[in-house]
């Protein structure tokens, strides 16, 4: 699928990195604990994986902002999308890095410099949460980028704006961690079928892949 097609088919982008933990013969991916936006919901927060809403800008010279409705709701629907100049439509990469810079700690602009960053397309996330107009949101694509990383070195915690936790887990980890109760200790079980088909298509694992090797 093309750049052009996926602008119009979500408005969503998701990251997953990951390394190689040779002590266990398996890939960990990089979880993180959300920050919410509200202090009311701190004990309803879940863990989960990177993601956040595309940008969109009415000129070329104007700053992007969250593609979302005039009632602040997100823009789901790929017939309202589709609707949409694409020039008006911000780069999933360049969404993606944004992302991953405030929600991990991670600079992603050196990976995909380097070729390092795989493409996924987009994954069908079914959302078990509402929207903030109370409703559900249902089954929705989010376009998913996953990335070797060599451990923490890559990771910049200074930069973390809208996380509270960040671990790495295996998919066998996070399954145990969708039973684990309160909340703040639970992995959204949503994520583990999207986790599935990313670990199917991942390159395979390189050791020395990362900050190591990036110098």
């Amino acid at each position: 699928m093309t750049q052009t097609d996926i602008k119009h088919r979500t408005s969503k982008v998701g990251i997953a990195p990951y390394l190689w933990d040779a002590s266990v013969g398996r890939v960990k991916f990089l979880v993180q604990l959300p920050k919410p936006k509200d202090p009311a919901d701190y004990d309803k927060m879940s863990w989960g994986l990177a993601r956040g809403t595309v940008g969109y800008r009415k000129s070329p010279d104007a700053d992007f902002a969250d593609l979302r409705d005039e009632n602040g709701k997100d823009i789901l629907d790929p017939k309202m999308l589709s609707a949409i100049a694409l020039d008006q439509i911000q780069d999933h990469a360049q969404a993606a890095t944004k992302e991953a810079q405030e929600e991990l700690g991670v600079d992603l602009e050196p990976f995909f410099k380097a070729g390092l960053v795989q493409d996924h397309g987009a994954i069908t996330y079914h959302s078990k949460s509402a929207g903030r107009d109370g409703q559900p949101k249902g089954s929705y694509d989010i376009h998913f980028y996953s990335v070797q990383l060599s451990g923490d070195a890559d990771i910049d915690r200074s930069e973390l704006k809208d996380t509270d936790g960040l671990a790495w887990k295996t998919i066998a980890e996070l399954k145990e961690m969708t039973k684990t109760m309160p909340a703040r200790e639970q992995f959204k079980p949503e994520y583990i079928e999207v986790l599935e088909q990313i670990a199917k298509q991942i390159n395979p694992p390189h050791p020395a892949r990362g900050a190591t090797q990036r110098g």
